[in-house]
């Protein structure tokens, strides 16, 4: 091989090694870039997630602390005595006329609301006719 070919080979070969190394940074700079938008989208989902964790917590301390409630016995014995109920062994005593005045009260609150929710209804049925 003469020299000019020798310098002209060695001349390829360097401009190849840079080419090569152009190219192996410029792809190595894209995955980085990607990695880092991962790493943006991961910390946002983590956020996002870790807040709705809270929010689940609090509610299961909520429903933890009304579950608590109502596993009262004292409050549970205060619900069945409205509704009527009696323990064994007791005798129930009923008041003439109190109970008679209650159903009258009810009564009259179910008469009230179904005059408002027919006038209601007349007002929508006029107002779809005009």
């Amino acid at each position: 091989m003469s020299k000019f070919k020798l310098q002209i080979f060695i001349g390829l070969t360097k401009l190849s090694i840079i080419l090569v190394s152009v190219c192996m940074t410029i792809f190595l700079c894209g995955l980085v870039i990607n990695f880092k938008k991962e790493v943006q989208k991961l910390k946002a989902e983590i956020s996002e997630l870790s807040t709705k964790k809270q929010q689940l917590e609090s509610t299961k301390s909520d429903i933890e602390k009304k579950i608590a409630i109502l596993n009262n016995p004292d409050l549970l014995e205060s619900i069945a005595r409205k509704e009527g109920y009696i323990k064994e062994g007791e005798v129930p005593i009923v008041i003439k006329g109190f109970l008679e005045t209650k159903k009258e009260n009810n009564t009259q609150k179910e008469s009230e609301n179904s005059i408002f929710f027919r006038r209601f209804q007349d007002f929508f049925k006029n107002f779809l006719r005009w």
